[in-house]
């Protein structure tokens, strides 16, 4: 597999004990440490080391298990940890999770859906300043070479693979025909940047504008969305292959009772706000789910990330 050199795809960047050593397995074929793996944004580490602490005592309490968090700031990272057998269970991106099943043995037990079982997705978008001069897509196509873009992280679904496969579609190569690309690794840090005037235009999720302007951290106008993708299907929890089944189906059972058994914890986790979310839950999620996802990346031209 081989990426554009100018693709900060193998950064990696661990905040806790990524490095440590494969776990000791105990007589029922159990590790006797399960380690969890969490990307976070590094502009608001507060709530998210908040949420991961309240999954991991709720992990503790229902697996009966010693669990560890790992938290790292880029994708590249989970999928390197998955292949090293350094992590057992992760949140991981769309994207990043069919790349993980090329490199490692792992399968989507979970993601977040609707109460009734329906699996949950999301958009992902292209925006630009609310001020910008660019008014449409053909604005922006047409004014390619003249604009800086920023994306999030190379193995992003909605921040990277969805508006590369249309852009291309239109025929323009973003890594090629853009005055600048550039990488923020995060989706706040996108719409940070975009906001700010320090990109023409950015990949990024639409809920987080949405969530952003009914919070403040955007106004009404701040930014001004140009392209809404297909649906995505929500990231996934996904685990190692080769754990006991057993001990998958109880991870799995663990998250779809999580809004029952610790709404506080199914809260940090959905929203990160003291209203739970109205409908959803978490609900089984299985590979063939991302099939369509897949579709998408086998179009997109020079990618080379996925197996033909």
């Amino acid at each position: 597999m081989r990426f554009c050199a100018a693709v900060p795809f193998a950064a990696v960047i661990f905040l806790t004990s990524c490095g440590t050593t494969s776990a000791s397995i105990g007589p029922n074929g159990r590790p006797s440490v399960l380690r969890y793996c969490f990307t976070v944004s590094g502009l608001d580490p507060g709530p998210a080391n908040h949420r991961l602490e309240l999954t991991r005592r709720y992990l503790e309490r229902e697996l009966h298990l010693k669990v560890e968090v790992v938290k790292t700031t880029a994708y590249g990272a989970v999928i390197e940890a998955f292949r090293a057998k350094k992590i057992d269970v992760a949140s991981i991106s769309p994207f990043a999770y069919i790349l993980a099943t090329q490199k490692a043995r792992v399968e989507a037990i979970a993601m977040r859906g609707s109460r009734d079982g329906t699996p949950g997705d999301y958009s992902g978008v292209i925006a630009v300043p609310g001020d910008s001069p660019i008014r449409s897509i053909d604005d922006l196509l047409q004014h390619s070479r003249e604009l800086t873009i920023s994306f999030v992280d190379p193995a992003s679904s909605s921040g990277f693979l969805v508006e590369n496969a249309f852009l291309q579609s239109k025929g323009i190569e973003p890594l090629r025909d853009f005055k600048k690309v550039v990488f923020s690794m995060t989706h706040p840090a996108s719409l940070l940047a975009l906001k700010s005037g320090k990109v023409d235009a950015a990949a990024t999720m639409l809920r987080l504008i949405k969530r952003y302007e009914e919070t403040g951290k955007l106004a009404k106008g701040d930014v001004r969305v140009l392209w809404v993708s297909p649906n995505i299907p929500n990231q996934p929890i996904a685990v190692r292959k080769d754990l006991p089944q057993d001990l998958k189906e109880d991870i799995r059972r663990a998250f779809l009772d999580m809004p029952r058994k610790d709404p506080e914890a199914w809260i940090s986790q959905t929203t990160g706000s003291s209203a739970a979310p109205t409908g959803e839950a978490y609900v089984s999620a299985n590979d063939s789910m991302f099939d369509g996802l897949r579709e998408v990346a086998r179009d997109v031209k020079d990618l080379s990330l996925l197996d033909r």
